[in-house]
């Protein structure tokens, strides 16, 4: 049996600095999807994997985790606004973002750091959460070496350490 609650489990976590991405899809014909994720990883380069966990109880479940191809954009940090705007499920959480529809048809939010077009790969269920595998069929990349960054319930960024 386990020896802590959920509450420090998630505290202990919480020392651990993740990036923050949201993860974009368009459902049908119209319907965009956006989510905010910081439990991103990549996980293979032969074939090129990645991986993120989607809440079970997130109000679009049924059709993140049925989309035939989705995008992970990898945030800056001067887009905490982005991240909280699609962390809520919000009616207009589009409104006021820039984002354009790639020749794949994923939803690239602009400006970004970088971005992961894929297609599912394979998915596992993982408690509350479900993990989701895609295989990168594109990606894109812009100028900027500042990612939005979350530790300790807060946004941050980074900093470089000086060479010793």
């Amino acid at each position: 049996m386990d020896n802590f609650t959920s509450r420090e489990f998630r505290d202990a976590l919480g020392k651990y600095a993740t990036g923050v991405t949201v993860v974009t899809a368009i459902q049908g014909e119209k319907e965009k999807i956006g989510i905010t994720i910081n439990s991103f990883s990549s996980v293979s380069l032969e074939p090129p994997l990645i991986l993120y966990s989607l809440a079970k109880t997130y109000h679009h479940f049924e059709a993140l985790s049925s989309v035939k191809n989705f995008a992970v954009n990898v945030l800056d940090a001067n887009q905490r606004q982005i991240s909280q705007t699609f962390a809520h499920a919000e009616e207009n959480q589009w409104n006021n973002v820039g984002f354009e529809i790639s020749s794949r048809k994923n939803l690239i939010l602009k400006p970004n750091l970088a971005v992961f077009e894929c297609v599912p790969f394979s998915q596992t269920d993982g408690g509350d959460h479900l993990v989701i595998l895609g295989r990168v069929v594109g990606i894109f990349s812009e100028e900027g070496d500042n990612p939005l960054l979350y530790f300790g319930g807060k946004y941050r960024s980074i900093s470089p350490i000086d060479a010793q």
